[in-house]
């Protein structure tokens, strides 16, 4: 049975690198249940930028660059075709307030069949994914 793919948004990063963030334990426990699991959790190149940015802004520009330095989870590219999917899921829900991060996110987790994304943002829920933690 191959391993479950979940994506690591950079809210959740977030949660797990600052105490302080109301989501901590929560996803902290998430997570760690994930690596028990042994899940392949993975990020994108867009949400590496996106959360050497939140973490700079919200943390301190030393624990971000900590972060980006340290060994870390997969890294999936962004590909053209990920950014036209993007575009064509913002223009089909003009309701909603997804960003290009967001819709790229979206996108890789369509393609590559990625039903779950640890991510305290709530948009994730709300294209029709599973999010983590409940």
């Amino acid at each position: 049975m191959p391993l479950r793919q979940v994506l690591l948004d950079s809210s959740a990063v977030l949660c797990l690198l600052n105490r302080r963030e109301g989501q901590h334990e929560a996803v902290k426990e998430a997570f760690a249940g994930l690596l028990a699991a042994r899940a392949q959790v993975f990020t994108t190149t867009y949400l590496r930028a996106e959360t050497h940015a939140l973490l700079g802004a919200r943390l301190s520009w030393e624990a971000a660059r900590r972060w980006l330095l340290s060994p870390g989870r997969p890294i999936i590219r962004v590909l053209p075709e990920d950014e036209d999917a993007a575009v064509e899921i913002i223009r089909a829900h003009s309701d909603k307030g997804y960003s290009f991060t967001d819709a790229t996110s979206f996108a890789i987790m369509n393609r590559l069949g990625v039903d779950t994304a640890l991510t305290v943002d709530r948009h994730f829920r709300q294209f029709g994914f599973q999010a983590l933690p409940n």
